[in-house]
């Protein structure tokens, strides 16, 4: 009748509990650990007579091209959706 299954005692049961709470607390400090900055010397300066950004399209343009995309998107969503129905004389 006696099983292999030990019962803890509370003390046990408390320093494995301690035990877990240490070592969770090791893994997020070890995942935390920032990156090394690079040397200032490494690190390339920006150039000061860099070439001028591209002019950003408007507003407008972008505002029409995100519209279109949505729409065709929906229209896909349509066409694929209608191809799922089955006609009831198909039954």
């Amino acid at each position: 009748m006696n099983t292999d299954k030990r019962v803890l005692t509370d003390e046990q049961r408390q320093r494995k509990n301690e035990l877990s709470r240490l070592n969770r607390l090791k893994k997020k400090d070890k995942d935390a650990t920032p990156l090394p900055l690079p040397d200032s010397d490494s690190v390339p300066e920006p150039d000061v007579a860099s070439p001028e950004p591209e002019p950003m399209p408007s507003t407008e343009d972008l505002e029409r091209k995100r519209k279109d995309a949505i729409a065709d998107k929906r229209r896909q969503s349509l066409i694929l959706a209608r191809s799922k129905i089955t006609p009831k004389n198909q039954i």
